[in-house]
């Protein structure tokens, strides 16, 4: 079983469990594999990071901002642990640990030592335009009274800009967006998108601390060690989606 990868911010903390996975540990997502494919994947992935499948709640991801605030009052309806129409979600409890499933989207991983919170957001091109990483901070400080100085980021692998290309995006139109969209020289119809430069100025805007922000700076589409859906159109290879995993142990 490959080794999960961390960010050193977080590594710190002995009762903090995040991991970010690579192509070898298997698919997790049920569109793109069989179910007993899928669930091997998953088990091998819960074993290693030794979390309870009962303990394990995973955003439905559709592209948007939505995301879902799990508390002792509401935790126990998401009775299958799906939580549908999301792309993120936060939580102060103990042992429950939230997934995330990516291939060129980025991972993000929030945790606020002081009020022991985390939480974890599906940062695609629609969802971070949306600005969904502020929705996740705005909730964080309104329901768990988090100071946004305290908050520490893990951005995991994401397609980056060498490989993520558009024709006219409507990112270029948008203001803040100018300095991560530019004309590539070769295809001048087309703009190169980085979406990771994008993500790092604007949760430094929205008052995060530099060194609070770390990110593994891996693209999926050139490191083949993980499933990236760009690559897999220009190369026919298998699809899939690697896990991204957050939560608090009890102590």
């Amino acid at each position: 079983m490959p080794k999960a990868l961390q960010v050193k911010n977080l590594a710190g903390f002995d009762n903090l469990v995040h991991a970010f996975f690579p192509k070898e540990a298997g698919n997790v997502d049920f569109k793109f594999a069989s179910k007993s494919k899928v669930l091997q994947c998953r088990s091998k992935i819960l074993s290693q990071l030794d979390i309870k499948k009962s303990s394990l709640y995973e955003a439905d991801q559709i592209h948007g901002s939505n995301i879902q605030t799990l508390t002792k009052d509401n935790h126990y309806l998401f009775k299958s642990k799906l939580i549908l129409k999301t792309d993120g979600f936060l939580t102060n409890l103990k042992n429950v640990f939230l997934m995330i499933k990516t291939a060129d989207c980025f991972p993000v991983l929030f945790f606020d030592p002081k009020n022991q919170v985390v939480g974890i957001v599906h940062a695609g091109w629609r969802g971070v335009m949306e600005k969904i990483h502020w929705h996740m901070l705005f909730k964080m400080k309104n329901k768990f009274k988090s100071d946004l100085k305290n908050i520490l980021i893990a951005i995991g692998p994401g397609v980056n800009s060498c490989c993520f290309a558009m024709a006219n995006p409507v990112q270029s139109n948008l203001v803040g967006w100018q300095k991560f969209c530019k004309k590539t020289p070769s295809e001048y119809s087309r703009y190169s998108i980085d979406l990771l430069g994008f993500l790092k100025s604007d949760l430094l805007k929205a008052g995060i601390k530099k060194e609070h922000i770390e990110s593994l700076d891996i693209c999926t589409c050139c490191n083949p060690d993980f499933f990236s859906h760009t690559r897999s159109k220009k190369t026919g290879e298998e699809e899939g989606r690697f896990p991204s995993i957050i939560g608090i142990r009890e102590s």
